[in-house]
């Protein structure tokens, strides 16, 4: 069985799309060994709310990450 569902704008003029954010992520990344990397990452974010707006800086994050990775069979195997 197929419901079809329509939908309508409320108001006649259509909404103007613009950029809303503007995006930018640096990073480094070091692989210790086959089980474990780590990475330094730079993110940056610019927003604004209308199109007549001038962006503002939103967001400086900087996002430090350890990864350890192992696979099963390895462990089974008892590498």
């Amino acid at each position: 069985m197929d419901i079809g569902v329509d939908f309508a704008d409320l108001i006649d003029e259509a909404p103007e799309l613009f950029g809303k954010r503007s995006r930018l992520s640096v990073g480094l990344g070091y692989v210790m060994n086959k089980n474990w990397t780590v990475d330094l990452r730079y993110h940056w974010q610019r927003s604004r709310s209308t199109i007549d707006e001038d962006f503002k800086t939103s967001g400086n994050v900087i996002d430090f990450t350890v990864k350890s990775s192992f696979r099963i069979r390895d462990l089974v195997k008892g590498r």
